[in-house]
């Protein structure tokens, strides 16, 4: 599985994530992200997501262009 990009900010490529929290490592020294701060990952694979989530949001260019419900969430068994 690939590991999501953080957008604007170039990073080592060292990642963890849980349901809950997440790190990664900038490839320089900053000020920012900052505690508290948003960051935008741009997810390279999905299967987390999808049981999450009651619907997929495309967005396009800033603007949201599709919303899918996702029909299988919930249903593992």
């Amino acid at each position: 599985a690939r590991q999501p990009t953080v957008e604007g900010y170039e990073t080592t490529g060292d990642m963890s994530f849980s349901a809950e929290h997440g790190r990664f490592t900038l490839a320089t020294p900053s000020e920012n992200p900052r505690v508290g701060d948003r960051v935008k990952l741009l997810s390279g694979y999905s299967d987390q997501m999808c049981h999450l989530h009651e619907h997929f949001i495309g967005v396009r260019n800033g603007i949201v262009a599709a919303v899918w419900p996702i029909q299988g969430r919930g249903r593992l068994q």
